[in-house]
């Protein structure tokens, strides 16, 4: 498809950018010409085109009005002056959580409150909008629904933040002892004599994951220790013999390593020195990162992706798009150069914030996944710690549980590497 885009708007860079999501969400070739008359699809501000964009919906977002009921009003799509639906403007706010600029009224963490969101107040943070105003769009378009549309199964990206591997004694020796389980508490203590953690577990979960022939990631943290009452980082340190061995052992058997960047305020470029190598991916600990400055720091660091981008409390799309995406960079008018993996699933949610019987959720990710098993990349977060028997006993087998339905309905796994490599 050859393109004309009307270039006189000085919106012209951030309309481009959301309407090359949707020319790759599906799947279209494309090209752009400055000859008007060759053009088969023609983009400009004037009703006479076949696409019209509406720069009443730029105006507010570059003029700082972030907030979500500046642009919703009775439902959750933007509207252009007309009062029709602007399928991409709606696409362009969520999918780059324009709504977290500026943080209003933060958590206790400092983070985005999702009680403070679009998503908690339309209860729709299971739903994948931004695709079905994509579908909208492609439908609805005379040209466009000439062209064949491209529907891809979902699949799914495994991660685990490793924040503690020897928290094993003490917590889930509080839990036995609640119970009166003596021989595990014995059990506890001679594998700290032999030095065998049982949180230092990753060859378990390596081992788990290669039954199915799925392939995860490790993120890793650099800074060690407790900062307030609230938030500590990792109860290792990077440079132990353990650790290193362990990252090396990750490697040799063909998974992945990255980088949890730390609540410290050390820089990426400090964290990675410390890390050892270079990560291509990181995850924010704690998920405690504030927009637009994180996703700065993660341009200014050379990490090729990021999996930051989900709510603590809740299961679903942060920013209501199934699928990885590069965000948008106001400064520069144009995309960031890495890559933002979306996290929708996370054991903490269930057990921190849900508190929700380890036996049901397998069923509830497992629906989550079912509604939205095309055109998605299902992100899912299992920390080393929840493949305990002890305190966490039952997120072992939701876990497995989670793995065999995609396993028998022949989900792809996609990894870290193959994400960056696919640029989507």
């Amino acid at each position: 498809m050859k393109i004309y885009f009307d270039k006189s708007s000085i919106y012209y860079n951030a309309f481009k950018y959301i309407f090359e999501i949707f020319l790759r969400n599906k799947k279209i070739n494309f090209n752009y010409t400055l000859d008007l008359k060759s053009a088969d699809f023609i983009i400009s501000n004037t009703s006479e085109s076949d696409l019209q964009y509406s720069e009443d919906f730029f105006d507010k977002v570059y003029s700082k009005e972030y907030e979500f009921d500046n642009f919703f009003k009775n439902d959750c799509f933007v509207k252009n002056s007309k009062g029709e639906i602007d399928y991409l403007c709606t696409a362009f706010y969520m999918i780059n959580c324009i709504q977290e600029y500026g943080c209003f009224e933060p958590d206790e963490y400092g983070r985005f409150k999702y009680k403070n969101s679009y998503q908690y107040f339309y209860k729709n943070v299971e739903d994948n909008i931004v695709q079905q105003c994509f579908d909208k769009l492609f439908n609805s378009n005379e040209k466009l629904n000439k062209l064949k549309q491209v529907v891809f199964r979902s699949k799914f990206f495994l991660s685990h933040d490793i924040d503690t591997v020897y928290g094993s004694f003490f917590q889930d020796g509080f839990y036995a002892l609640k119970r009166k389980k003596f021989d595990v508490i014995i059990k506890l203590i001679m594998n700290v004599v032999i030095l065998k953690h049982d949180w230092l577990n990753i060859d378990k979960i390596i081992k788990i994951e290669s039954e199915y022939d799925f392939n995860s990631v490790f993120y890793w943290l650099v800074n060690k220790g407790k900062l307030n009452k609230l938030e500590r980082n990792s109860d290792y340190s990077i440079d132990s013999k353990n650790i290193r061995s362990t990252i090396e052992y990750v490697n040799q058997k063909g998974w992945e390593n990255g980088i949890h960047k730390s609540i410290s305020e050390d820089s990426f470029e400090t964290e990675i020195l410390k890390l050892g190598f270079i990560p291509d991916g990181n995850r924010y600990h704690y998920l405690k990162f504030n927009l637009p400055s994180a996703f700065n720091q993660l341009q200014q660091s050379g990490i090729k992706l990021d999996s930051s981008l989900g709510f603590a409390d809740v299961m679903g799309f942060r920013n209501n798009y199934g699928q990885p995406f590069y965000p948008f960079d106001f400064n520069n008018n144009r995309a960031y150069d890495f890559v933002e993996v979306p996290l929708n699933v996370m054991d903490q949610t269930f057990y921190g914030y849900e508190k929700l019987p380890p036996g049901k959720i397998a069923k509830k990710v497992i629906s989550f996944f079912e509604k939205n098993n095309s055109n998605s990349i299902i992100s899912v977060l299992w920390h080393n710690n929840f493949f305990s028997n002890y305190k966490f006993n039952g997120y072992l087998d939701a876990y497995k549980e989670i793995l065999k339905y995609f396993y028998e309905n022949k989900y792809e796994c996609i990894t870290q590497s193959q994400i960056i490599k696919n640029k989507y």
